[in-house]
């Protein structure tokens, strides 16, 4: 993840840009530069040490900018991968850079406490920069309202379509369903009568008592539901809806006993995306493989339905900064 920033060339000032990088520890510092400083530079003329620097035109002293990325620096990138470099363009491992680029140190300077000193230093700077003031804040509040009524119209959109290409029974499973709604043809989960429950008492997965928070839970309320979508095995199977929503996403589609596989579109609300940084390991490779995964917010339908499309983690914690680094 990068903290983008939006230079505009037209400006009077000039900037430095200084961009830290999680997974390495290094700095990277470039400079931005607006038009009229770039023509003069281009003439090869010798600029005037008014604002400091013997590189810079701008009588204006050079404003600062910081930016945060998870992922390494291109010089640790062209060490890790060599002559396959090519592969180090993913859009996590890239971030913004502008002229006359430097990166400080060398290959494995730091050590991970080390690195992990100098994030919490980073972090606060870009913390610090990106705080607004109250009218930036309410106009990111209705962008963000904007953004989920486009979202939900592009999901209701998308799901009919859906269900013109599909034959037979469409489930939806709602992360964010609190079962207040009255039930539509297509949601997989109902609440489970109150005879049964009384009857079963004990989730399925978790093996908790269905009145109580369920163990895959951090506090709220607990609901008993049980799928509409039924397999063949038997008794009548009840659960924790926090338990159904941890087996069916993080673990597989599929009933546990009879291995029946449950097939629906996953929704999860319209709220902007979080992510977690992980550190997947894989066998025989000597470098670990890096990269961010789905924790919160919107699945589009197209991801939903795609096998590979979500990458998507129930009930986990965004990470934004990289200090949950895991190895799922």
């Amino acid at each position: 993840m990068t903290t983008q920033f939006n230079f505009d060339f037209d400006s009077g000032k000039c900037y430095r840009l200084e961009t830290f990088y999680r997974l390495c520890g290094h700095i990277e510092t470039s400079y931005f530069h607006t038009d009229l400083c770039g023509d003069a530079l281009a003439s090869n003329l010798r600029p005037v040490r008014v604002a400091g620097y013997s590189f810079c035109w701008c009588p204006i002293p050079l404003g600062i900018h910081y930016a945060y990325c998870v992922g390494q620096c291109e010089m640790c990138q062209r060490h890790e991968f060599g002559r396959d470099y090519r592969r180090a363009q993913d859009p996590w491992r890239t971030a913004q850079t502008g002229e006359d680029s430097n990166i400080d140190g060398y290959v494995g300077q730091y050590t991970p406490q080390q690195i992990h000193q100098r994030a919490l230093a980073a972090r606060q700077s870009v913390e610090e920069q990106d705080r607004p003031t109250r009218t930036e804040r309410l106009d990111q509040e209705r962008a963000e309202a904007d953004r989920r009524r486009r979202r939900e119209w592009q999901w209701n959109r998308d799901f009919v379509q859906h269900l013109a290409r599909t034959a037979g029974q469409v489930w939806v499973l709602d992360l964010k369903d609190d079962f207040s709604r009255p039930r539509t043809a297509h949601d997989l989960l109902e609440l489970a009568p109150r005879a049964d429950v009384d009857t079963v008492v004990d989730c399925i997965i978790c093996a908790g008592d269905l009145s109580e928070p369920s163990d895959f839970a951090e506090g709220g309320p607990a609901f008993a539901v049980c799928l509409r979508d039924r397999c063949t095995c038997k008794p009548y199977r009840i659960y924790h809806h926090t338990c159904i929503f941890t087996s069916l996403v993080n673990i597989a589609p599929r009933c546990s006993f009879c291995n029946y596989r449950h097939s629906f579109v996953l929704k999860n609300g319209f709220d902007d995306p979080k992510y977690r940084w992980v550190r997947y390991e894989r066998q025989g490779a000597d470098v670990p493989r890096h990269g961010m995964r789905l924790v919160a917010g919107y699945i589009s339908v197209e991801q939903a339905t795609d096998p590979d499309g979500t990458n998507f983690v129930f009930n986990d914690e965004e990470d934004r900064w990289g200090d949950k680094e895991s190895v799922p």
